[in-house]
């Protein structure tokens, strides 16, 4: 059973009406919702449900489908080969989805909300994925390129342990989204062959773990609230660039909050940038292993049970200008990472030393920094006197005026820092001689 068919020329569906409007601007969609549902026969059996509530078949429309205004609901694709997309099945053509709840439909195999394959383009906004169901991309199956802005993305399951709430092939980008107890993972690949990044812009996580395998991946201004960043990247094709910006994580406790485990070869060099983001109450904040570059700049670290470990990267990597403070272990570097212009200070001793506490490196040594517990070799030019923060206690890690660490960078952080060369607050460095030492420039 297959529900309501697009095909051909341009279509544009529109709900949210009564019937005494003049103009589409007096209908509303949630007060008076238009459901399609795929819940025949007998209701809330699923045996003589729909396959597909919707499906998009539009090779030769030049325009995309629109559907807008609508309830898109318990589609069961659950035949051999009509066993993808549920809710929505795009095969050809573009699909615009505005403004549309799409919830409690299902796959046996992919798809429950969408399945979008070898169309031209999907576009979503301000819509709602609820309770859709399949063994991978419970609410999304992608394999074309999309946009999906303002979107909620709330309880969807897998019906396999290792199974996706989205799952994303072609690259594409996620503005202003949220992702809120989705039982399976948001997994993303953007491969490079076709020169496209994936993206997620001022986007909520809670509860819903992001899975990275491959390509560029972008996050900025994002809020990760028990909601792990992983990536294992040795099982993929090529390399991984993941880029994080501007990002808070908190409450992972079960696991780091950004775990890369990258392809020990210098061929492949995957990097992790991380630049302006703040961790805490975390069980790890950041753990690398065997990923070639890694920089994490201006970014606070605070109330984990273990801040940082890099092990075994390569020799571009650096950690520069980044607070470390009242964790239970401070930075751990296994390789030649750069660590400079941080605070280590009022994290735990390590085995009665408090010094390894703050910071524990091998193949470098730190310089320009500020470590508790300092001893004669840990490194070049640093100091074990207090970083004399504004309001510790509020984590407010802000150095005070007269703090011993302002304009106590190293001489060339500009070369060092980069593109980087703006303090936790998004300000630019320095406003002195030279950069302050930590996070946060002093204005």
């Amino acid at each position: 059973f297959v529900g309501t068919i697009f095909e051909g020329e341009t279509i544009a569906v529109l709900g949210g009406f009564v019937g005494n409007e003049t103009k589409v601007s007096q209908r509303d969609p949630r007060l008076h919702p238009v459901i399609l549902s795929g819940d025949l026969g007998v209701p809330g059996a699923s045996a003589d449900d729909a396959f597909h509530v919707v499906r998009v078949d539009n090779a030769h429309g030049t325009e995309p489908v629109v559907l807008d205004g609508l309830v898109i609901r318990r589609g069961h694709a659950d035949q051999f080969a009509r066993d993808q997309g549920g809710g929505i099945r795009l095969r050809l053509g573009g699909l615009v989805l505005r403004s549309c709840v799409v919830e409690e439909n299902g796959s046996n195999d992919v798809g429950g909300g969408i399945w979008a394959y070898d169309g031209t383009a999907l576009a979503i906004q301000e819509c709602v994925f609820s309770r859709n169901w399949a063994r991978h991309g419970a609410a999304l199956h992608a394999s074309i390129q999309y946009s999906i802005v303002d979107t909620r993305f709330v309880g969807n399951t897998s019906t396999v342990p290792d199974g996706t709430a989205i799952r994303s092939y072609a690259g594409g980008s996620f503005i202003r989204c949220a992702f809120q107890d989705n039982s399976a993972s948001v997994r993303v690949v953007s491969p490079f062959a076709r020169s496209r990044r994936q993206i997620f812009q001022g986007c909520d996580f809670e509860n819903t773990i992001l899975f990275v395998e491959e390509g560029r991946i972008e996050v900025e201004n994002g809020r990760f609230f028990a909601s792990p960043i992983h990536s294992d990247a040795r099982d993929s094709g090529t390399r991984l660039i993941l880029e994080i910006r501007k990002s808070r994580f908190s409450g992972a406790s079960q696991a780091a909050a950004v775990e890369i485990i990258g392809e020990d070869h210098p061929s492949r060099a995957d990097v992790l940038e991380l630049d302006r983001c703040q961790f805490y109450d975390n069980s790890i904040g950041v753990v690398t292993t065997q990923v070639w570059t890694v920089a994490i700049t201006n970014s606070v670290f605070a109330g984990n049970d273990e801040a940082v470990r890099i092990d075994r990267c390569g020799n571009q990597s650096l950690f520069g200008n980044d607070t470390v403070v009242a964790n239970r272990r401070g930075l751990t570097v296994d390789g030649p990472c750069r660590v400079f212009n941080s605070i280590f200070f009022g994290n735990a001793p390590l085995g009665g030393d408090l010094e390894r506490g703050q910071i524990v490196l091998s193949a470098t040594r730190a310089e320009y920094s500020c470590i508790e517990g300092l001893s004669a070799t840990a490194g070049i030019h640093n100091t074990a006197l207090p970083p004399t923060f504004v309001d510790p206690a509020r984590r407010d890690y802000r150095l005070r005026a007269g703090s011993v660490l302002i304009d106590r960078g190293h001489p060339n952080s500009a070369h060092l820092l980069g593109i980087r060369i703006r303090d936790l607050e998004g300000d630019p460095r320095p406003v002195g001689m030279r950069v302050d030492v930590g996070a946060d420039e002093l204005r």
